[in-house]
């Protein structure tokens, strides 16, 4: 049985979606869990509410920026005095700009970088001093099956999941004489609210239908579904609640095979 019994985790991007999902999976493990997003704190302290229904356990629920360095200094700090330790991170917040390569401005470039990258090495950065002490941490970084291969138009986010596969091996090297693991779980195409907005944008980018569109993102898996929260969820609670750094570094692929053709 897969538990997290004690430990204290934070989930970013936690609100809803994939997000809300591994909130869900590490309470239900005996995980005290700590959801942070970018909607309005009076959102966010509700989407907490809502898993503590569901989970029948305490889930916290704060607004934080991660792409604002100082304002995640702060939070980390902040969250070290009220609950004494942080043992679980799962970076999981992130955008995604679908946009021809050419007319990729670098506004938003940069937009995009700062939270599905930037954002993950502030929250890591400063959760590592706090596992560091403790003698005790586990990382794990949200990818993507873009992690490892390419698609068109998706210039910026293809780059970041690509360097959070860096950022991760590096993150685990690090960590291993302090006890801190760092993974990265690569999703496929999962139909949360980011992956929805896709649908139209890519149907009028491409001058086909939102059908058109839905089919070929499960065309290439192995049975033709998508990948679910669920199945997320499950990949990561694997490795957050990992008896020793046997897996540290490793990358998980959960995408119905969509990665292998």
């Amino acid at each position: 049985m897969m538990t997290v019994t004690g430990k204290v985790a934070i989930v970013t991007g936690g609100t809803s979606g994939i997000g809300k999902g591994i909130a869900v999976a590490l309470a239900n493990a005996g995980g005290k869990v700590i959801v942070v997003g970018l909607p309005t704190e009076e959102i966010c302290v509700q989407a907490a509410k809502d898993i503590s229904l569901e989970c029948g356990v305490e889930v916290i629920g704060h607004k934080l920026d991660i792409s604002n360095e100082q304002e995640v200094i702060a939070f980390i700090t902040q969250m070290e005095k009220e609950h004494g330790q942080i043992d679980i991170l799962v970076n999981n917040a992130g955008i995604q700009i679908i946009e021809k390569f050419e007319d990729f401005t670098s506004e938003k470039w940069h937009s995009l970088l700062n939270i599905n990258l930037h954002g993950s090495f502030y929250m890591s950065r400063e959760c590592f001093k706090i596992m560091k002490k403790n003698s005790f941490g586990r990382v794990v970084n949200i990818g993507s099956v873009h992690s490892f291969l390419a698609s068109t138009d998706k210039a910026a986010y293809v780059a970041g999941k690509h360097a959070v596969v860096g950022l991760t091996r590096t993150i685990a090297i690090e960590g291993g004489p302090h006890n801190i693991s760092c993974n990265l779980v690569a999703p496929g195409f999962v139909l949360t609210p980011l992956v929805e907005k896709q649908i139209p944008e890519r149907a009028k980018l491409e001058n086909i239908s939102e059908a058109e569109v839905l089919r070929s993102m499960t065309q290439n898996t192995i049975d033709g579904e998508f990948t679910t929260v669920e199945e997320v969820a499950e990949a990561v609670l694997f490795f957050a609640s990992a008896k020793s750094n046997a897996y540290s570094g490793q990358d998980l692929i959960v995408s119905h095979g969509w990665n292998m053709r």
